[in-house]
């Protein structure tokens, strides 16, 4: 099933833009900033291509996953000998298993909510650190079709990406139902850590993503 057209309002820690400034996308969320990257996506599999990257730079990848349910853990794991490279992923769906496993701060949850940047950062940064991965990323977002609210409706997701360079965060917005909504996710999230891969190959000491 494809992913829904999407709008997309971008954030991290040196550039924010309004929920109401959009981008509106066919099909593929933002962050394909080059023909490269589209060519990558439309010829070889994320998970593939994703593999292939991680495996040359000799890195390991964990996961945590929120609205997602495991689903980015699945399809990386599609890839055979993932095993090199995929340490594993952390599905904490509720706040405690957020605050425990994760060490996600009540404070954070309290303040910003589970589907915010603060708490994506701290959820792949805990993930990177209970996991032993050198890239950790993770995902907490508002499926549907229920749980939407007026500054959060349903279809946002926050990804987060915790490297050995920095971390970034990353909002998105799709319109579908549930079950797109999840595809959706997990292709965003697999997108921008495969444009950080790749800028990372291509350039090291460029700034990612």
């Amino acid at each position: 099933m494809p992913p829904p057209a999407l709008t997309s309002a971008l954030q991290d820690r040196s550039c924010s833009s309004s929920i109401n400034n959009v981008h509106v996308f066919p099909l593929l969320p933002a962050g394909l900033r080059e023909a490269t990257s589209l060519l990558v996506v439309m010829t070889l599999a994320l998970e593939q291509r994703i593999g292939t990257l991680l495996r040359g730079r000799g890195q390991t990848l964990g996961v945590a996953e929120s609205c997602t349910g495991g689903l980015i853990a699945h399809r990386l794991t599609n890839m055979a000998g993932s095993s090199e490279y995929f340490l594993g992923g952390i599905v904490a769906y509720s706040n405690t298993i957020k605050i425990k496993q994760l060490n996600v701060s009540p404070q954070t949850l309290e303040e910003h909510g589970a589907v915010s940047e603060q708490s994506v950062l701290e959820m792949a940064r805990g993930a990177r650190r209970a996991l032993g991965a050198d890239i950790a990323l993770s995902v907490s977002g508002i499926a549907g079709p229920e749980g939407g609210k007026e500054d959060k409706p349903v279809g946002t997701v926050w990804i987060g990406l915790a490297t050995p360079d920095g971390e970034w965060a990353r909002r998105f917005h799709f319109d579908g139902d549930r079950e797109q909504n999840k595809a959706a996710f997990s292709d965003a999230a697999l997108i921008l850590l495969l444009e950080y891969l790749q800028r990372k190959s291509e350039a090291p000491g460029a700034a990612v993503p």
